[in-house]
């Protein structure tokens, strides 16, 4: 990637700058809550699948839910330093090309988040180290584009497969966050959440991307420019029923009654309603949909693996 070019800087304060960057690169109202939905699932899958289920402790929460955190803004980042040259040629409004941040500003803040990690994960439990490296290893490997742009960009499916095995990794991370310190080791069964996490992450993925022909900007790859409305909208429906099946196996992995699950299914299958209307009828109506109900699975199938079983069996234990 060449190096970044000269841009009028924003002449307001970093603080102001850098909130202005957040709302638009890394809202926190939106993509903030699931990831820390998602984080908050992984601690408590972790803590229903050891040989033992116990409720976690407080700290292994906040430590999992600040890490977490940091691994998906380390990972924003990343893209901005991959995308910067296309973005400022194709999509010169966003933040970074039009002068609102700087890449070197957020990477200050990116290795600020590296140091936080480190100590607060040798603050929980010293060997929970050695599970920060793997995603520590991706986010590098995504800021260079796996060293293989010019393949990459040919092959948009490769390049979104490499990215979702950043979920995985993290998603191990936050298990380990609780198993770890409890145990000293990672309980089996944990394939299907990990899984799943990948398949949730390229479910969101491929529903961002799927727009109506009207909705679409020169300079700018979707799915659905890339294969058709009807080829994103089924691919998006496909990827929702895989995320169905895992999220049932890591749902049965934390031995909770069945029932639990129902509602997440229903959530699952209006999505899959909502990937086929858009497949159908590619509207800016029907993109939208497809968008929310896919986002509205992906909040209830993590909240239904993780949170929801931990307050059935252990909710005694946690609320007064």
């Amino acid at each position: 990637m060449a190096e970044q070019q000269p841009v009028a800087l924003d002449p307001r304060p970093l603080s102001a700058r850098l909130w202005t960057y957040q709302a638009q690169r890394f809202p926190l109202t939106s993509q903030g809550a699931l990831i820390v939905l998602f984080a908050l699932s992984c601690v408590c899958f972790g803590a229903l699948t050891r040989r033992l289920p116990a409720p976690p402790g407080q700290e292994n929460v906040v430590v999992a839910l600040a890490v977490v955190f940091l691994f998906f803004f380390q990972l924003r980042v990343a893209d901005e330093h991959r995308d910067y040259d296309e973005d400022l040629r194709a999509r010169p409004w966003l933040p970074v090309p039009r002068g609102v941040i700087t890449l070197p500003e957020l990477d200050i803040f990116a290795w600020g988040a590296v140091a936080a990690q480190a100590l607060l994960t040798a603050a929980l439990h010293p060997p929970l180290l050695a599970l920060l490296f793997p995603p520590w290893l991706w986010i590098f490997l995504v800021r260079h584009d796996f060293f293989a742009r010019d393949t990459l960009q040919r092959r948009p499916l490769l390049s979104l497969a490499l990215h979702l095995g950043f979920f995985p990794l993290v998603a191990l991370y936050a298990v380990g966050a609780d198993q770890l310190p409890a145990t000293g080791g990672l309980a089996p069964g944990m394939l299907a959440f990990l899984l799943l996490s990948a398949v949730c992450a390229a479910a969101i993925e491929f529903a961002r991307k799927s727009l109506a022909p009207e909705q679409e900007r020169p300079g700018v790859v979707t799915y659905s420019k890339l294969w058709g409305p009807r080829g994103a909208g089924m691919t998006t429906a496909f990827a929702l029923v895989t995320a169905i099946l895992f999220a049932f196996l890591a749902f049965i992995a934390t031995r909770t009654n069945g029932a639990w699950f129902l509602p997440a299914i229903a959530v699952g299958f209006a999505a899959f309603y909502a990937a086929a209307r858009y497949a159908q009828t590619p509207t800016p109506v029907h993109a939208s949909r497809l968008l929310g109900w896919t986002a509205g699975w992906i909040a209830a199938a993590y909240a239904s693996v993780g949170v929801l079983p931990l307050f059935v069996r252990h909710g005694g234990d946690i609320v007064p």
